[in-house]
Formats: structure tokens, sequence, C-alpha cells
């Protein structure tokens, strides 16, 4: 564990982000919608 004050759902979403950089609004909308509906995969 590379950055153990930062949690792991942070360090999966910066992965996400730069392996797909051109989707990173599409993935955060994702993000955002799972905050307010949350399917349970959160």
């Amino acid at each position: 564990m590379k950055h153990s004050c930062v949690s792991p759902s942070v360090e999966i979403k910066t992965k996400l982000v730069c392996s797909t950089w051109p989707h990173t609004r599409a993935y955060d909308l994702s993000v955002w919608h799972k905050s307010i509906y949350p399917t349970g995969l959160a």
C-alpha cells in the first residue's frame, strides 16, 4: 500500500481516471449518480 492515507476508493478512482481520461466526465457523472442513487456496487 503506497498511499496508506488514501482510501481505496480514491486510489481506484485515480487509476480509472488515468486509464480512461477521455471518459473522465462520464465517470464522474456515474460516481455522482451513485452517490445519490446507491446501486449497491459502491
